[in-house]
């Protein structure tokens, strides 16, 4: 009994990893996952969190995310040009097949004319004329540059629950073989949109199981999803989740309820405060406002949810034509930002409520 003790103890002393690594692997996770562009400026993300943007169709979720993949693909410098992005790869699951690969073209054609401070129309991209931006790097190594920052994109189409759950438990593998080919983890998983076979899955009936096995249901479906999403995290410590999901707007009182579910990540005390704080005080301010939205996707996937940023529009402002609204409910704040939505991007408006 004592020499088994003695060998645990010694295998539990044994070293796996030095304090370097560990430090880096630290300070890596603590590091924001994705640059501060609005409307996501407002609080810093990093590896571990699940990012949900909710919000009515129209309402910029497709932009926020777009602008996300752009600036964690592309390189941080390219031939001496700073283009300020994470040189990260990227995967997209599309649920909802609602993908526009050219719109991402554009704003990465956007984001390097941005960062050689050119301005020129996006009719020009579209033109025969060579753009005179891309003069200043030259043509060849501007294709050069997209189509190597489109080799860290990666689009996954799904079209139920259960072909989304087989991807999720496949992943793995493959989300090792892109690490290896680019020599660093994966950055950020975006699910588009989390809820699109929620109905779909909620009209058929529970199917029938074997004895002593769990029933199969939309909850089950959920939790599956949610363990596989928990141990990619565990696996990629660096992995930013982000989820667009469009919200339904019905009773007051059947607004975002405060269940939490079983987490399945551990994460640091902060975002255990985070999880606790969806309380009364976001309801009320919902109340107030006159926001009202019904929380229909199941327990397991509200406690996995870190953060939330509830987003709004468009709305009609008159001269200055058509802006769109971004409050974070997740944590709960009072600040809430106006933002336009131009062939280049996404901009913060001048006014602000």
């Amino acid at each position: 009994m004592a020499t088994a003790s003695k060998e645990e103890m010694l295998q539990w002393l044994t070293v796996s990893e030095s304090a370097r690594t560990m430090l880096k692997r630290v300070v890596e996770r603590q590091q924001p996952s994705i640059a501060a562009l609005p409307p996501l400026h407002r609080v810093a993300l990093h590896g571990g969190h699940v990012l949900e943007v909710a919000g009515p169709s129209g309402s910029g979720k497709s932009e926020i995310m777009l602008q996300a993949i752009v600036s964690c693909i592309l390189p941080k410098e390219w031939r001496g040009h700073k283009l300020g992005g994470s040189e990260k790869p990227a995967v997209f699951f599309d649920l909802n097949c609602h993908f526009d690969m050219m719109r991402l073209v554009k704003l990465l054609h956007s984001r390097v004319r941005e960062a050689l401070g050119q301005r020129i129309s996006m009719e020009e991209l579209s033109g025969r004329a060579v753009p005179a931006w891309s003069l200043s790097m030259g043509v060849d190594c501007l294709d050069e540059l997209l189509a190597t920052s489109l080799k860290r994109f990666y689009h996954k189409r799904c079209f139920n629950s259960f072909g989304f759950l087989v991807a999720l438990k496949t992943i793995r593998p493959f989300l090792k073989d892109v690490e290896m080919e680019h020599g660093s983890s994966p950055q950020l998983l975006i699910i588009d949109s989390v809820g699109a076979f929620y109905w779909l899955d909620r009209s058929v009936r529970s199917a029938p199981s074997d004895k002593g096995r769990k029933t199969l249901s939309l909850h089950s479906v959920s939790e599956a999803v949610v363990r596989e999403l928990s141990q990619l995290v565990l696996t990629f410590p660096t992995l930013l989740i982000l989820a667009t999901k469009t919200i339904i707007h019905g009773d007051t009182t059947k607004e975002y309820t405060n269940q939490v579910g079983s987490s399945y990540i551990d994460r640091n005390q902060q975002d255990e405060m985070l999880l606790s704080a969806r309380s009364s005080v976001s309801t009320a301010r919902n109340r107030k406002q006159g926001q009202s939205h019904r929380e229909y996707m199941p327990a397991a996937w509200q406690g996995f949810v870190t953060h939330r940023l509830l987003v709004q529009g468009p709305f009609d402002s008159g001269k200055e034509g058509m802006f769109f609204t971004a409050k974070w409910d997740l944590p709960p704040s009072e600040r809430e930002d106006r933002f336009i939505i131009s062939n280049s991007g996404i901009e913060l408006a001048s006014g602000r409520s």
